[in-house]
């Protein structure tokens, strides 16, 4: 072989091992070292820290969005029954079922009411017991079973298509304007007291009519009306002042039945709540970012112009007025003139 075709050769051998080592360098470079992995893992870790955050947040607001929708078309089915009944604002048994199986498993004050007609069921064409139906915030899956009322005598024990099913009502009605509250604080008509007339409690009424019949008011007593609380999240059917305080904690004894004031307290947050025995919590304003001392985030209302929004800024404000006269001082909280007062 000539010095020629010698080098030629060389030359033809060194490129192609050339080649290889280049060809072995491209594929180790189609792999990640773990630095790179490693680099990579923390970038998708602080794109989900950045998004989940923002995730939850957007789930909540439509969950929130679903709450409104359901009050609102309470808002109407309310209206409706109003059209139908004299006016008259709904009854506190507004939830009942419109028909019962009448094997007598249902409370004698619920089959009174029914036969009254007080239901919206007509008007919504749903029920408390229809899961997650119209009387159910999507919001308050969080607080699990624990969250919903049971009260034999009073929610519906019903047999046949409702066996069993507890009463899932999210949604409460401002008792100022349904139930009797006294000579002050109410909203329309001041109301009778049942003591005397037959009434299972005073707030019903005389002869139990403000529950088992329509409620107190009439929708032309109510004033102003577009600042005036009708339906708002809450965790029983009816919004009595003993229960609900935006600035408070509401607590009673786990599995009592006992529905009065007497059975109620208030502390400022869950830290001052008692430690002897178990306790359970009145929820409300469940919405948003909840605060961890309180549980309250917001709520959403309906008013009784037919409208729905957030709770006004005023239910946040912990400053009392105390305001005098013939001997007397009262202390009031921003947050009340909505659900009472003329």
């Amino acid at each position: 072989m000539d010095n020629v075709s010698h080098t030629v050769w060389l030359l033809v051998i060194t490129i192609g091992k050339k080649k290889k080592r280049e060809d072995i360098m491209e594929k180790r470079r189609e792999g990640f070292t773990l630095v790179e992995l490693l680099v990579v893992i923390a970038i998708i870790a602080l794109l989900m820290a950045i998004l989940i955050p923002s995730l939850s947040r957007a789930r909540e607001a439509a969950k929130s969005a679903v709450c409104k929708s359901h009050i609102q078309q309470l808002l109407v089915a309310a209206s409706l029954w109003s059209a139908d009944h004299d006016d008259y604002v709904v009854a506190g048994m507004w939830d009942v079922p419109a028909k019962y199986t009448g094997d007598g498993s249902v409370g004698g004050e619920a089959q009174t009411a029914i036969s009254n007609g007080v239901s919206l069921e007509k008007y919504t064409s749903s029920r408390d017991t229809a899961k997650r139906g119209l009387y159910y915030c999507p919001s308050i899956a969080k607080f699990g079973s624990n969250f919903f009322y049971s009260l034999p005598d009073v929610s519906m024990n019903i047999s046949g298509r409702d066996s069993g099913i507890t009463a899932t009502t999210s949604y409460g009605v401002n008792s100022f304007a349904v139930m009797y509250t006294g000579t002050t604080d109410y909203l329309g008509n001041a109301g009778t007291t049942g003591t005397g007339n037959g009434g299972a409690y005073d707030d019903w009424g005389p002869d139990d009519t403000y529950m088992l019949k329509h409620g107190k008011s009439r929708l032309a007593e109510i004033r102003n009306a577009s600042r005036k609380v009708y339906f708002s999240d809450f965790s029983y059917i009816i919004i009595y002042d003993w229960m609900f305080n935006p600035l408070k904690v509401c607590y009673r004894k786990k599995g009592s039945t006992d529905m009065s004031a007497n059975a109620y307290g208030f502390v400022d947050n869950f830290a001052n709540l008692p430690s002897s025995g178990e306790l359970e919590i009145v929820q409300a304003r469940w919405h948003g970012g909840v605060n961890k001392s309180t549980g309250y985030g917001y709520g959403n209302i309906g008013w009784f112009d037919g409208s729905v929004s957030t709770d006004p800024k005023e239910f946040d404000d912990p400053k009392a007025t105390t305001t005098g006269g013939f001997g007397k001082s009262v202390t009031s909280y921003a947050w009340q003139p909505f659900f009472y007062g003329r």
